[in-house]
């Protein structure tokens, strides 16, 4: 388990006076099969899409200290979009399909009610399968995936406690989630859960995760993926590596602390995503050192293609390219350079060559 919303503390506790004046857009959509998803659109910059555990919901992240820290240093540097998995928070909560399939859905009509053309996928925990379904079957949309935490599957002794004594079974999670506690912590996210999720909904779930078979849908995911752990228990590390040798195209990074969590300690894990992303460059606008990598692109023929489009025609299709060329290149990390339209060309900025390769 991981992931509440991090309990006591101030509002907006960690975020800077900028950040507090910048507010999520709470937004709703329709997925494939009729099911409202409520998601939010937060900061600016190259997107990431957040898929979260289903037992949170946007506005408890966004209201509780810890969680709006993290929220806010993602934000800063990204378009964050984050969303209430169905049967969750404020989406629709009577629901029959939990399948990955179907929240795979889910995450595509949230990317396009966003208008996310490419993205980062962040997901957690249980979210696994249906991030990897939709990483699948959309390489096209998918820049990178960032994954949180193991998938280690569940006891059918657990599922009963949370069908017959959901207080109880609340009260074991907070201390799985939060073993060093404090006490306010653990409360705060057995209250979250209770406020966001049913009982037996929660049992559904982990019903649904114990079916999945992730060695064999993993090695399918060809995306380049961060996987990201804490450094303790040496238990989660052992069950991190297995996760990542079944991913064709992952690397790994411990960070700092205990907590199942992203909220806590979140600094070296924001750091971590926005060096995947190619974020996270001291040579863009730090003096100090760094490689830039400088990216031109041309249309090959473009005075015969204008001969033969007509003048009105080819300016059109030009200044449709530019876009997709911009949009293209801040998927992959990179930044348009504004004012540097070079006749039918575009530079751009990277920190790495595969940045711009890709």
């Amino acid at each position: 388990g991981g992931g509440g919303g991090g309990g006591g503390g101030p509002r907006f506790a960690g975020s800077s006076p900028i950040l507090r004046a910048m507010e999520p857009q709470f937004r709703f959509c329709t997925s494939a099969d009729g099911a409202r998803i409520s998601y939010a659109v937060y900061g600016s910059g190259p997107p990431l899409l957040y898929a979260s555990v289903f037992w949170t919901s946007r506005d408890a992240q966004f209201t509780q200290g810890e969680s709006r820290a993290f929220m806010d240093a993602l934000a800063a540097r990204m378009t964050l979009v984050t969303f209430d998995r169905r049967g969750t928070g404020a989406s629709a909560r009577d629901v029959d399909d939990l399948s990955p399939a179907a929240e795979a859905d889910d995450i595509e009509a949230v990317a396009d009610a966003a208008g996310l053309r490419m993205f980062t996928l962040l997901t957690v925990f249980d979210c696994l399968a249906a991030a990897a379904h939709y990483a699948i079957g959309h390489e096209d949309r998918i820049h990178r995936v960032v994954l949180w935490g193991t998938h280690t599957g569940v006891s059918s002794d657990w599922i009963r406690t949370v069908r017959e004594d959901w207080s109880v079974a609340r009260r074991i999670w907070a201390g799985l989630v939060y073993p060093e506690g404090p006490i306010s912590r653990q409360r705060a996210f057995s209250q979250e859960v209770k406020e966001n999720v049913s009982s037996e909904m929660a049992a559904r779930r982990f019903e649904a995760f114990n079916q999945v078979d992730f060695a064999a849908l993993l090695p399918a995911v060809t995306a380049p993926t961060l996987v990201l752990a804490r450094e303790e228990p040496v238990a989660a590390r052992q069950r991190v590596m297995s996760l990542a040798r079944l991913l064709p195209n992952a690397e790994v990074r411990f960070v700092p602390g205990v907590d199942a969590a992203p909220f806590t300690m979140h600094q070296p894990i924001v750091e971590a995503i926005e060096q995947f992303m190619g974020l996270h460059d001291p040579g863009l606008g730090d003096p100090g050192g760094g490689t830039a990598v400088i990216l031109f692109t041309d249309i090959v023929d473009s005075t015969a293609l204008t001969e033969r489009l007509g003048d009105a025609a080819f300016r059109a299709a030009s200044r449709t390219l530019d876009e997709r060329l911009r949009g293209a290149i801040r998927g992959s990390g990179g930044a348009p350079v504004d004012g540097k339209v070079l006749g039918d060309g575009v530079m751009a900025v990277f920190s790495s060559a595969a940045q711009a390769i890709d």
